[in-house]
């Protein structure tokens, strides 16, 4: 049996490919436009939609608008729901330590947790981990990082933020209509 199952990919919404006047949103609800087929379409053998909210950092920093997150819910809820039900693992990582220093976790339900959980020995366990899991530092930054979040309007200052740095930077986006607008 193969490690790796085959798998249907949908074009990325990366902003950098859109259209010279066209919006973030526009787009990105462009883009979408080819998932939403391919879920229609396989909908009865799509198992999971995997995907890096808002920004695909590996791939050279590349983002997208929150309008396609919204409507993928909606088509995930519309062609692959099943049981009215919520997600099962969530991934966080960069962000547990403002993306300073190496960290993630994988949250789960109390259900699927419970599953998993026992002693070693009864083979039942789902024991994963390597070299640097639990180290001290980075476990201690992901804290200080969530205390930030929780004493501070992060969210709503950063879309402040975002706001001026946006209107600060238009000066700088590429007027050439041979060239594409800087994301």
């Amino acid at each position: 049996m193969p490690l790796l199952i085959d798998v249907i990919t949908a074009p990325r919404p990366d902003c950098f490919f859109r259209e010279e006047n066209e919006t973030w949103a526009d787009y990105s609800m462009r883009q979408f436009a080819h998932l939403e087929t391919i879920l229609k379409q396989h909908a009865e053998n799509v198992c999971a939609v995997i995907i890096e909210p808002l920004v695909q950092c590996a791939g050279s920093m590349r983002m997208y608008d929150p309008i396609y997150l919204t409507l993928l819910r909606e088509a995930s809820d519309k062609y692959c729901e099943q049981g009215a039900i919520s997600l099962d693992f969530l991934c966080p990582s960069k962000g547990l330590t403002g993306g300073y220093l190496p960290l993630s976790a994988v949250l789960t339900t109390d259900k699927i947790y419970d599953a998993f959980y026992d002693n070693y020995t009864s083979q039942k366990a789902f024991l994963h981990s390597h070299s640097y899991t639990g180290n001290a530092l980075v476990c201690r930054t992901a804290l200080a990082t969530l205390t930030i979040f929780e004493k501070q309007n992060v969210l709503e200052n950063n879309t402040r933020l975002a706001a001026k740095m946006a209107e600060l930077s238009k000066r700088f986006m590429y007027t050439n209509t041979h060239e594409k607008k800087a994301c």
